[in-house]
């Protein structure tokens, strides 16, 4: 007589997996005029190249977000939103033997993963354009003692100029 097969459909295990849940908070309205700084850190993060690029794979970058998580809010840079849509100015402050990299690849590397830690940290409800209406980046070479860090400037929305205000006659 042959044997019987057992049904080897996959069980689900009794254990559930713990979803860390992201920080909610209250949604506070507040009002500053354009270009007002609402917020300036120095975080003793170096931003990165990463010119090997992006893969399909996200382990990498959620673990980095989590390390840089772990370490912001080890130094107290944990806080509630900002009520306002916001812009961002990002400065690279550069290290003793760093050279300044192209103004096109300065937020291109880790800067996706320290955003997403600030966001997990409470600074903005999200990272999308009603919460961060503009990122500008810009690298500083004055300060390579503290280096390497970044500088990241919260302004109320309407401190960068991202459309032109005038247009001239041939524009038109």
């Amino acid at each position: 007589m042959p044997k019987r097969r057992r049904n080897r459909t996959k069980q689900r295990s009794t254990r559930r997996r713990r979803r860390r849940p992201k920080p909610t908070f209250a949604k506070l309205k507040t009002n500053f005029p354009p270009g007002v700084l609402l917020h300036s850190a120095i975080l003793p993060i170096a931003i990165t190249n990463d010119n090997d690029g992006r893969t399909k794979h996200y382990g990498l970058n959620r673990d980095r977000r989590i390390r840089y998580e772990r370490k912001l809010r080890s130094l107290g840079h944990a806080r509630q939103p900002f009520g306002q849509q916001t812009d961002v100015v990002v400065t690279r402050i550069l290290g003793p033997s760093e050279k300044k990299l192209d103004q096109s690849s300065v937020l291109r590397g880790n800067y996706k993963e320290i955003e997403d830690a600030l966001v997990w940290l409470g600074w903005w409800h999200d990272d999308s354009p009603p919460y961060i209406r503009f990122v500008l980046p810009d690298q500083d070479a004055t300060q390579r003692e503290i280096g390497p860090a970044i500088r990241i400037d919260v302004y109320a929305a309407g401190a960068i100029q991202v459309r032109p205000t005038e247009v001239y006659e041939h524009d038109r």
